[in-house]
C-alpha cells in the first residue's frame, strides 16, 4: 500500500512540474512523459547547482583570505611584543614549553589552575571506622 500512495506521489509530482501528461481518445487512455521538458528541466537545476557551489566557494576563499590577513596581523604585533619583551614572548613561551613537557610525561595539566587544585586529592582515612 506504500508503495502505491509513493507512486501516486510521484506522479502527482511530475504532472505538476509539467512531465507527465495524460490523453484520451475514443477507447483509449495514454499515458505521456515528455522528456523534452524533463531534460530542460534537469540541465537548469544541475546549473543552479553548479552556480550556487560557486559563490559558496568564493565566499569561503574571501573568509579565509580575511582570515589569514587576521592572522597576519595577529603575528605582527606578536613579533612587536617579543621585540620589546613583552608578555607574548618570554612568558608565553616558558609556559607553553613547560605545557609541552608536561604533556610528554604523561602528566594531566589543568589549564589555568593552580598546581595544588591539579594533584590528586588523598583519600580520608578513618580510624575509628570497621565497616
Amino acid at each position: 500500500m506504500r508503495w502505491i500512495i509513493l507512486l501516486a506521489l510521484v506522479a502527482l509530482v511530475a504532472a505538476g512540474l509539467g512531465w507527465l501528461y495524460v490523453r484520451t481518445t475514443n477507447d483509449e487512455l495514454e499515458i505521456i512523459i515528455d522528456k523534452e521538458e524533463v531534460t530542460t528541466d534537469t540541465e537548469e537545476v544541475i546549473e543552479r547547482g553548479r552556480e550556487w557551489i560557486d559563490e559558496v566557494d568564493e565566499e569561503a576563499d574571501e573568509e579565509a583570505d580575511e582570515e589569514a590577513d587576521a592572522a597576519a596581523e595577529d603575528e605582527t604585533d606578536d613579533s612587536a611584543d617579543e621585540e620589546a619583551g613583552g608578555p607574548a614572548g618570554a612568558e608565553a613561551g616558558v609556559e607553553a614549553e613547560e605545557s609541552v613537557q608536561d604533556s610528554e610525561a604523561g602528566v594531566p595539566t589543568g589549564g589555568d589552575r593552580p598546581e595544588s587544585e591539579n594533584a590528586p586529592s588523598p583519600k580520608p582515612e578513618h580510624e575509628g571506622d570497621n565497616s
